[in-house]
């Protein structure tokens, strides 16, 4: 696999940072990152630690900062996201709410395929009681036009 460099932020879901890699190397997506690395997608989505080391041991990412940093399935309809337990109807898997002022942030002042990849879907904004930006004090939006589920960088 050809070697890129994107920044695994600490606030940061894993998912995230694999659509952002995926971006980088030139896939269309997460998905096609996982099809060339031989990852079942539920394993990659749901926490499967034997999947999620296969990742890490390939991309060369912390494995224990990964698993705090995805969504683990837990028994019954509880999803794991870092120290805390969640209802999985309190988690916002799939789709992705932002803060404009993070976002710009990260981006900086030119808008470039470059540093599009800069923007990094936070952690907070998954969770679906957080409505306001802990940063900024900005309402989280919902992007005009969704992209695929999974898919951070094309929202």
């Amino acid at each position: 696999m050809p070697c890129v460099s994107v920044n695994f932020h600490d606030d940061e879901l894993f998912i995230g940072f694999l659509s952002r890699y995926a971006r980088a190397l030139g896939l269309s997506g997460v998905f096609d990152l996982l099809l060339d690395l031989s990852v079942p997608r539920k394993g990659a989505l749901n926490g499967v630690a034997a999947d999620i080391q296969k990742i890490c041991g390939i991309l060369g990412t912390d494995f224990d900062r990964a698993m705090r940093q995805t969504f683990q399935r837990r028994a019954g309809q509880s999803v794991q996201l870092g120290d805390r337990l969640f209802q999985d109807q309190r988690l916002l898997r799939g789709q992705f709410r932002v803060c404009p002022a993070c976002l710009r942030n990260d981006i900086g002042s030119d808008l470039t395929d470059k540093t599009a990849l800069n923007a990094y879907a936070r952690m907070t904004w998954s969770i679906s009681c957080f409505r306001v930006c802990p940063k900024h004090q900005l309402f989280l939006v919902h992007s005009p036009e969704p992209g695929p589920s999974h898919e951070f960088n094309q929202t």
